[in-house]
């Protein structure tokens, strides 16, 4: 009876072995597939800790830039493996024989000597797939990772794929870690070079740069900085950056005004917006006399593009708004997460593209209502009630960014009034 046992078992054995034999490469395919899976759930956790202000910007900044890193190179270890294991692929029954015979002989005496039953419990892949990603992943003697040695792999494997822009771009993110400002801004170059339309490179590009020199944007990083605005008119980074680049240039006017552009975004942060309304003080205490005039200028100059010249003026009218319901429809609820951030905006039907009014919520929020006034507007100049007729609209960010994206579920209305009263059912796909 026992060796009949034993016989299944090894059948059993040999019916898992022998299609890894013949098939390596889906071995690989899983293992990287998990790999991607566990760094998905660290991320994810990692977002949610970052929501519930468990760790601060530096320390999540850091820790989402080591595990980027770590998955990076494992994907890039598992590519050399699969590439290896290519050149050696097509078994045959004569290549593997040698394993049927080898197996029964090697399995039974082990077997009856040190057999263990509890150690199938070893083997969960979910746990091998851990185990292996954390050995993949060089630490410290205290357990913290090896960011050094992560970096200096980075290093040997651009020299040796340098037309890969997002892999120049992560070695200049592990640079930026180490403090290795100027290495950064020449990884962040090579990438820029290959891919010359990435707002998000030319913005690291410039804070490399700044860093290398003192944490001056004056010359080519504020240059950046301008370029980067062109394709990202919104983007938070860019307009805080270039308000730190007047601002060190004296030109505080103009800080002024991109610091105000920011501050909308940061409704449901009061600590950043704080921080960013404390700088707009600074900056109006520097001001001299012909910079008071100069930005007063400006404040107060009038849009001509489809405005009513009798509302066009520096006041904030509270009791003039556009009530907005805010719904996801049931048949895209499913490709949102309940934390994804929600834009809730009025822009001019024609001219500015700047909204004249924004708020930002959250899909976990919804539905609700909003109401969009005067108060909200991100230019003091270019108010929500000076304007006949506007689109109001509604997106979620599938990005967190204010700049619309492919992939990204959203609905707008146009020719709507101040004093209206609209529903908005989020139920598109947004495609450029």
């Amino acid at each position: 009876m026992f060796w009949i046992i034993s016989a299944i078992l090894i059948i059993i054995a040999l019916a898992f072995i022998l299609p890894a034999l013949f098939r390596r490469e889906d071995v690989q395919d899983a293992t990287r597939e998990q790999n991607i899976s566990i760094v998905k759930e660290q991320l994810t956790e990692l977002e949610l800790r970052y929501e519930q202000n468990d760790i601060d910007p530096e320390s999540y900044q850091a820790t989402k830039d080591e595990l980027e890193l770590s998955l990076f190179n494992d994907l890039k270890q598992t590519e050399l493996n699969s590439l290896k294991t290519d050149k050696h692929s097509g078994s045959t029954f004569i290549d593997t024989w040698p394993v049927l015979l080898l197996i029964p002989l090697i399995a039974i005496p082990v077997y009856l000597h040190l057999g263990n039953l509890d150690f199938a419990k070893e083997l969960d892949p979910k746990v091998t797939a851990k185990e292996a990603v954390k050995a993949r992943m060089p630490l410290k003697a205290d357990g913290s990772p090896d960011v050094e040695l992560i970096t200096s792999r980075l290093k040997a494997e651009m020299e040796s794929n340098p037309t890969d822009p997002k892999g120049w771009y992560m070695l200049g993110r592990s640079y930026m870690l180490l403090k290795s400002f100027s290495e950064a801004a020449d990884s962040f170059d090579k990438s820029l070079s290959l891919r010359p339309d990435r707002a998000e490179t030319m913005l690291s590009l410039a804070d490399a740069l700044s860093m290398s020199n003192n944490g001056l944007l004056v010359g080519r990083p504020r240059e950046l900085v301008k370029k980067a605005l062109t394709f990202e008119p919104q983007n938070i980074t860019a307009l805080w950056l270039s308000g730190m680049a007047a601002s060190q240039s004296g030109e505080y006017p103009e800080a002024i005004i991109q610091w105000q552009k920011v501050l909308p975004f940061l409704n449901d942060k009061p600590d950043e917006q704080t921080a960013v309304k404390n700088l707009i003080a600074e900056a109006k205490s520097r001001l001299n006399s012909d910079q008071k005039s100069e930005l007063e200028a400006n404040l107060e100059k009038p849009s001509t593009e489809n405005t009513d010249s009798s509302k066009l003026n520096n006041t904030v009218s509270n009791d003039v708004g556009i009530k907005v319901n805010i719904s996801l429809s049931n048949t895209l609820k499913d490709k949102a997460s309940p934390e994804d951030y929600v834009f809730i905006y009025a822009k001019a039907m024609s001219g500015p593209p700047m909204p004249l009014a924004a708020v930002r919520k959250q899909v976990k929020d919804l539905p609700l209502e909003v109401v969009l006034n005067d108060e909200m507007a991100m230019m003091p100049n270019l108010k929500l009630s000076a304007f006949k007729n506007v689109a109001v609209g509604a997106r979620i960010s599938k990005t967190g960014q204010p700049i619309p994206n492919n992939g990204d579920l959203y609905n707008e209305k146009t020719e709507v009034q101040s004093g209206d009263s609209i529903s908005l059912e989020i139920n598109e796909i947004y495609k450029k």
